[in-house]
């Protein structure tokens, strides 16, 4: 196939570093001041933690609220709201030992939030139509406990609502640092590792609160989608503050890919996809996507580059996807191996 130096302009994307081992989680992260850090050196695509949520609602609200694990007056209170959910997430916020109640509580929203204010004016709307219920439950409570659920918790497949003590103290940013997924129906929480310079010890840990397609915006717009997605929530990351900060636009770099296409073109693209790299250092389902189709292009006239596009593919959506990922992972895979059969 054509090699590199027979071609001087091409140039491949492989700003992504090779993933480091994985390893099962020992203590990779830690909590200070509210913050969570590294608690040591975290390579690409390392395991930095599992965990088991701290609070769990249960999918049924209704139910739960109508069964003897919630207090007897919630199921009527319930009718009068028209909302069980919330009730149901505070009856199970009851049910916590003290210990457990305070480290709940500790988690508190992101800044910026516009949560806990659309709490305060939905209660306050509540008890001005319904004053009797003004002494049924410890409103400032309950509005704190609604307000964490809603901006922290995770509802799993079996319609059940968890937060995390720990992982979800996590920052949001538009160039974040790692990922988390959900491993079972218990609950348990993977976070991994996707910047490419890994996580230094004590350096802050970020994911990201929104679908990453609008991690890829430009910056304008993607303010507004946050905004818009989180309630308010007004985004004041690193990569936020910073002007001219807009990154290459993927689409360019993935559409109207064909298998003639001419080497100036595919070295442009792929140049296009080495930028974004830099922009945004991180690993993303949306750019393994392109490396994948980028790959399949370069097939026959460079092979070798093929298998190191797929390579890094399969690596990114591992990393990104876990399990969600098996099916396009399972793709690339078969791709490789048969080129790698050919070869």
């Amino acid at each position: 196939g054509t090699s590199p130096a027979a071609c001087p302009g091409w140039v491949v994307a492989m700003s992504p570093p090779l993933r480091v081992a994985a390893e099962l989680p020992s203590d990779g992260l830690k909590v200070e001041g509210g913050t969570l850090r590294a608690a040591r050196a975290l390579g690409f695509g390392a395991i930095a933690s599992r965990e088991l949520p701290l609070l769990l609602v249960p999918g049924d609200a209704w139910g739960f609220l109508g069964s003897s694990a919630a207090p007897e007056s919630f199921a009527e209170l319930a009718r009068r709201l028209g909302d069980a959910t919330r009730l149901a997430a505070y009856a199970a916020f009851l049910g916590m030992t003290e210990e457990k109640q305070e480290t709940f509580r500790n988690l508190g929203v992101p800044a910026g939030s516009g949560v806990p204010e659309a709490s305060q004016k939905a209660v306050a709307a509540f008890l001005r139509d319904f004053p009797e219920y003004t002494e049924a439950l410890d409103w400032h409570l309950f509005k704190q406990v609604v307000s964490i659920v809603s901006e922290r918790g995770t509802q799993l497949p079996s319609g059940q609502r968890v937060v995390y003590g720990r992982s979800d103290l996590a920052k949001h940013s538009c160039s974040p640092n790692a990922v988390t997924e959900v491993l079972g129906e218990d609950g348990l929480r993977e976070v991994r590792v996707i910047g490419f310079k890994g996580i230094s010890e004590n350096e802050e840990v970020t994911v990201s609160y929104v679908p990453e397609e609008l991690l890829l915006q430009p910056t304008t717009a993607r303010s507004r989608g946050i905004r818009e997605l989180r309630q308010g929530y007004l985004c004041r990351c690193t990569r936020c503050k910073l002007d001219g900060s807009d990154v290459p636009e993927l689409a360019a770099v993935g559409e109207k890919l064909r298998h003639d296409l001419a080497m100036e073109d595919l070295n442009g693209r792929l140049q296009l996809l080495q930028r974004l790299d830099v922009s945004l250092p991180l690993a993303m389902a949306s750019k393994a996507r392109v490396r994948f189709k980028l790959a399949q292009v370069a097939e026959k006239s460079m092979p070798q580059e093929a298998i190191q596009l797929y390579q890094l593919a399969l690596d990114e959506t591992d990393i990104v996807l876990g399990q969600k990922g098996l099916r396009n992972a399972s793709n690339i895979k078969r791709r490789l191996g048969q080129l790698l059969e050919q070869m």
